[in-house]
């Protein structure tokens, strides 16, 4: 009986329905709205005449409204608007059963609010495991992206905790995975030592949000060895520019600076070599004979070739068991007081080993600015040549030289 009345009165039923969605302002057009009340009306007749399962049939509605991006709202409110346009046609006619159908119609429609709800929140339920497996599925592939890159990432938020890393730097940090960083500082790794600096720096980056790029630096690694890092900082900005955190990454150039450091070792071994092979070019000790040693000084003389003069002298005296040393300055240019000085003293060192020492080559030149200083060299054993020195050497240890 109720389906039929319904049935019957449909047309002035959704007049109704229609005249309910203008008062509650639905921007849909007319034809749009009737077709989807129409359906709700025929769906509820075959209910009522056992031809349809209502719960079913809404369900199902509800379920091709969200797949077709109806809100779920609308379909609710739809319902709601049909529940109310069939109350309103009944109150007007007022048929004998009005109290029972009014019952009837309120279940239903209560059973239908409750149907969309469920699948609503079933299909609400649904959209967010989707989201989170998706969500999940980024951040895998995000993370998985990051341990793939050859360097070691990291980012911090303003109060400098870590917020994530890859997984070389979790290994660089002595920690397992990348989810162990959450939340720690520098303070809680393997180089607190160094945690105050780090931080300091950070937090220069942060207030004044300038990058720092390609700055190397050395790393103490939790098992206590050192690592070389080319590193570079950036600050992380929101949506508005604002200063969130920081973002580092670093290259591992630690055989790089082994390599630098060896090739500095090797460079400076070399120019000691050399500076060696100038010394001993500059301050050569001949062995003529036994126990006479040449010593010809060549260009000019100052206080650090002096001191190598005295010790090379010295060293040529103990090694040969010298007696008589020549020290020809036949290559001398200038003779002044400092020169002079620096011979006396070499000549009374040679005397302290027990060496006779006599000085050749002396120009007529050098001679004169000798006199002219007013230097002494009357202590001294001057001769003019090599030559003459060489005999006078010869003679001292009882040799003479025969034609």
């Amino acid at each position: 009986m109720f389906a039929q009345w319904i049935e019957e009165h449909k047309k002035e039923i959704l007049d109704t329905f229609i005249a309910i969605r203008r008062e509650q302002g639905d921007p849909r057009k007319d034809e749009d709205v009737l077709r989807g009340a129409e359906v709700i009306v025929i769906t509820l007749i075959k209910s009522l005449r056992g031809e349809a399962d209502w719960i079913q049939s809404i369900d199902a509605a509800a379920r091709q409204a969200l797949a077709s991006g109806t809100p779920m709202a609308a379909v609710i409110t739809a319902a709601r608007g049909i529940y109310l346009a069939v109350q309103g046609v009944l109150e007007q006619a007022r048929p004998p059963q009005l109290t029972e159908w009014l019952g009837i119609l309120g279940d239903h429609m209560l059973q239908g609010s409750q149907t969309a709800a469920h699948v609503l929140e079933s299909s609400m339920e649904e959209q967010v495991a989707q989201q989170t497996a998706e969500l999940e599925e980024t951040q895998r592939m995000l993370q998985l992206v990051l341990d793939t890159i050859p360097m070691g990432i990291y980012w911090k938020d303003r109060d400098l905790a870590y917020l994530g890393c890859n997984q070389i730097f979790a290994r660089d940090a002595g920690i397992e995975s990348y989810e162990e960083i959450m939340g720690k500082t520098d303070f809680d790794l393997g180089w607190a030592d160094h945690a105050e600096r780090y931080h300091s720096d950070d937090l220069q980056l942060i207030e004044s949000g300038v990058p720092k790029l390609d700055c190397e630096e050395a790393q103490t690694l939790p098992d206590g060895s050192q690592m070389w890092l080319r590193m570079s900082k950036v600050p992380l900005l929101d949506t508005e520019g604002n200063v969130t955190g920081i973002l580092g990454v670093y290259d591992d150039i630690t055989g790089l600076k082994q390599a630098e450091l060896e090739r500095e070792r090797l460079q400076q071994e070399i120019i000691e070599a050399q500076q060696q092979a100038l010394k001993e070019l500059s301050t050569p000790v001949i062995p003529v004979m036994d126990r006479i040693l040449v010593m010809p000084l060549i260009g000019s003389i100052d206080t650090m070739r002096a001191r190598d003069i005295t010790r090379s002298l010295l060293a040529g005296i103990r090694e040969q068991r010298a007696k008589v040393v020549i020290l020809d300055i036949t290559g001398v240019p200038i003779v002044d007081s400092g020169v002079a000085d620096h011979l006396n003293k070499t000549i009374q060192a040679a005397r302290l080993k027990g060496a006779r020492t006599i000085v050749t080559g002396i120009s007529d030149a050098v001679a004169e600015t000798i006199v002219d200083l007013g230097i002494d060299w009357t202590g001294i054993e001057t001769l003019s040549d090599l030559q003459t020195g060489l005999i006078v050497a010869l003679g001292s240890l009882g040799i003479k030289l025969t034609r």
